[in-house]
């Protein structure tokens, strides 16, 4: 079993594991966390998500792994929620993607030092 959060904007479908083992659909809606046995934990698909922050895995979904646990050398700005931390940087003019709590952090830093 592995937890898995939705980061996403979108709903995201994984592949898991029924009672017998065999595949099986389950959406993950925006902001979900399961604990799910994936059909196949090396999915391709499920690897790009990663990779772009759209889900988080295990420890990552509490804050343990360095993406969402990342700090800014500006307490300000890590006392502010990944919505928070959005709407701030669309206030500035930052289009802002799918990004995770690092980038987030790294792109309010580099907002917040270019109108001081």
């Amino acid at each position: 079993m592995v937890e898995i959060t939705n980061r996403a904007r979108g709903p995201r479908l994984i592949w898991e594991k029924d009672e017998r083992g065999n595949p099986r659909q389950r959406i993950l809606q925006v902001g979900e966390t399961a604990d799910v046995q994936l059909h196949n934990p090396d999915d391709p698909i499920l690897k790009v998500w990663k990779d772009q922050g759209q889900i988080v895995f295990g420890e990552a979904a509490a804050g343990d792994d360095g993406e969402e646990g990342a700090g800014s050398q500006d307490a300000e700005l890590d006392k502010l929620s990944d919505d928070e931390l959005r709407a701030y940087l669309t206030e500035r003019g930052v289009q802002v993607g799918n990004w995770g709590r690092r980038r987030l952090l790294a792109e309010a830093e580099r907002a917040k030092a270019g109108q001081g």
